[in-house]
């Protein structure tokens, strides 16, 4: 029997509305001012303005409690 693999995957969204963000997601620093600049610079979908890119390093729920097997 053959076993298939995946992978799961977060995806970026925007804080504002929600919605995913499929284009490439880039930061980059001017070597001679020292600002940095990420694209994409606004949503597409509620035109807000992103500041920044948060990466998260972990979930931000307990999923312990939300995946576990009742006894």
């Amino acid at each position: 029997m053959s076993e298939d693999f995946a992978t799961i995957q977060f995806l970026p969204v925007c804080s504002n509305c929600g919605r995913i963000i499929y284009d490439i997601i880039d930061i980059t620093e001017d070597q001679l001012s020292g600002e940095t600049y990420h694209t994409p610079h606004k949503c597409k979908r509620c035109g807000a303005i992103f500041e920044n890119i948060i990466v998260p390093n972990h979930f931000p729920f307990n999923n312990k409690k939300e995946f576990s097997i009742p006894e």
